[in-house]
């Protein structure tokens, strides 16, 4: 309880100033009628001249718990940490950052009975920043999802022109890896239309193995609930971890419980996406897939499931390259033999096994995730 007041508190003294050396831009766009979504913009310290445009990097968080504007940025890839420390592999080394908080699209799986009582806590049906006014305007579809999100870009690029000449990166995680997708073939087919003034970049993807909908949605969970039960409540996020937080949370984290934004999403929850990525990759958008090894949720084997039913013409020659090893450096030209990572490249597909890794990959590799990250802009600033 104390690790998520003080990122609140966080949250709030970083909106109310701004890191050193960091322009920083937030606001509200109205995506739909009584749907209002919060987004915050980190403009990078290291721009530095060069004929390549600086990269902006979407990141969409999705899933289970947190926020892009909370866990994303203050755990994993922002410029401070959850202590107001500087991060040294933050992802602003190689490119602008974009964090929305969409909560109010998506569901938390937490027993908050007890802790309202005992801690006073409110939490709306929104929950967090970006807010629905009602349950009508809850998202029921990953289309509707992809559409709010879009909706914001077209606003928040008017009023960031540098946007509109900057090349866009989707960067998500768990749900945010097929929110990615969706919003991905969303983005290309206004940008060949029109409608939409930015450069897709390409998108990155921490993907979910995905089923049979509202169905497979119940087993899946049932499925998380057996192995917490036979496991002493083992980190299903990184299952060579003990705990993922404090004991009073960790006993309620998978319970269920029945807000408006779970039940709204239910029937989506579990459709694949795999059409999208395949419609990416006809229209040469880069594509990479990174998966950290010790995720149970989004398990390597079901990722390489996946991939391996894509009906790309390339797949095959894909399949048949070699991994390559990333190793350990400590700067550009002191690399030890230690292996942190695999990749396979074949023209605009790309996957990443990151070792000792698991759901929370820049949290627990954070330098193979921005050597990743700054391979896939190929930034100026790398």
């Amino acid at each position: 309880m104390e690790a998520i007041v003080r990122l609140c508190l966080i949250v709030l003294f970083v909106v109310a100033g701004s890191a050193d050396g960091i322009h920083e831009q937030w606001g509200y766009v109205q995506v739909r009628d009584k749907a209002n979504m919060f987004w915050w913009y980190l403009k990078s310290p290291q721009h530095v001249s060069s004929a390549k445009p600086w990269p902006t990097i979407l990141w969409l968080q999705g899933g289970l718990v947190g926020s892009g504007v909370g866990r994303g940025n203050f755990l994993e890839i922002g410029p401070l940490d959850v202590n107001l420390q500087p991060r040294n592999s933050t992802w602003l080394q190689s490119a602008d950052l974009i964090f929305v908080y969409h909560e109010y699209l998506f569901f938390l799986r937490i027993d908050t009975t007890n802790l309202r009582q005992k801690y006073r806590i409110r939490l709306p049906m929104g929950v967090g920043y970006s807010y629905a006014e009602d349950p009508s305007a809850l998202a029921t579809t990953d289309s509707q999802v992809a559409a709010d999100v879009m909706e914001l870009l077209k606003s928040v690029s008017k009023k960031i022109t540098t946007l509109q000449s900057s090349p866009l990166f989707l960067a998500g995680e768990f749900y945010g890896g097929k929110l990615a997708a969706m919003l991905g073939v969303s983005m290309a087919r206004a940008i060949r239309d029109g409608s939409l003034k930015l450069t897709l970049g390409s998108m990155v993807k921490k993907q979910m193995a995905e089923g049979q909908f509202a169905m497979a949605r119940s087993t899946w969970i049932d499925l998380l609930d057996f192995i917490d039960y036979q496991t002493d409540s083992v980190n299903v996020e990184n299952f060579l971890l003990d705990t993922s937080m404090n004991p009073l949370l960790a006993r309620s984290f998978w319970q269920e419980v029945s807000l408006e934004a779970d039940e709204a999403l239910a029937q989506t929850f579990m459709k694949p996406a795999i059409n999208e990525v395949d419609e990416l990759i006809s229209y040469g958008v880069n594509v990479t897939v990174y998966n950290g090894q010790l995720d149970v949720i989004c398990s390597t084997i079901g990722v390489e499931a996946w991939v391996k039913n894509l009906k790309w013409d390339g797949l095959t020659n894909f399949l048949r390259v070699p991994r390559q090893p990333l190793y350990h450096c400590e700067s550009s030209i002191h690399c030890s033999s230690a292996i942190k990572a695999y990749v396979r490249s074949y023209e605009n597909l790309h996957f990443y096994w990151i070792l000792g890794a698991g759901l929370m990959v820049p949290a627990d590799q954070p330098d193979v995730a921005l050597r990743m990250i700054s391979s896939i802009t190929q930034s100026p600033g790398s």
